[in-house]
């Protein structure tokens, strides 16, 4: 199978396929080719806005089902080799826009997504301090040495992510509307 068909199947899956079985699931009367999934901005059955937008306000439920949806397509585009990097790039600006409208609902900055971006940032200029990939340093918990070092940070920065997608999952919104628009009815 080429990467060009393997990508042409993904997209068909995230375009027709998906919404199809959604609509099957939830008893919508649309299907993929019906007026109900052409609007703009119509995401696993949230009026909202477009899907890159970083402004508006997204439930739980539409964070949850979207980072899902963006997990799974930037795992598969991006085992592409060489270009599958470059092809993910849509992927992951979405997921950017949605933890922004996801922050918004609760009241929040979306530039508080930036403080676990930083430690992901310092622990890969960290990594490439210490050799990169030609050089790969050690696990070692010694923090004597920069291997222990590089160790116990990058625990600590794969706790700041999980503990800010765990916040970002679970806190419910904030009820009625606030500065950046009308709470999620879902």
């Amino acid at each position: 199978m080429s990467v060009g068909f393997g990508i042409f199947v993904v997209i068909m899956l995230i375009r027709w396929v998906l919404p199809s079985v959604w609509g099957f699931f939830t008893n919508s009367t649309g299907n993929a080719f019906g007026s109900e999934w052409q609007r703009r901005g119509r995401v696993l059955g949230h009026f909202g806005p477009d899907p890159r937008s970083f402004k508006g306000r997204a439930g739980r439920r539409e964070w949850w089902l979207t980072m899902l949806g963006n997990t799974l397509a930037s795992a598969i585009v991006g085992a592409v080799p060489t270009i599958g990097t470059l092809l993910t790039l849509p992927w992951i600006i979405a997921t950017l826009a949605t933890n922004a409208r996801r922050l918004h609902d609760l009241s929040m900055s979306a530039w508080l997504q930036l403080i676990p971006m930083a430690f992901g940032l310092a622990i890969a200029v960290f990594y490439f301090y210490l050799g990169g990939p030609d050089n790969p340093p050690e696990p070692s918990w010694v923090l004597a040495s920069p291997a222990g070092l590089f160790t116990i940070a990058s625990a600590v920065t794969a706790f700041v992510y999980l503990a800010f997608y765990v916040w970002i999952g679970f806190v419910p919104g904030r009820k009625g509307s606030n500065v950046f628009g009308e709470a999620d009815p879902a």
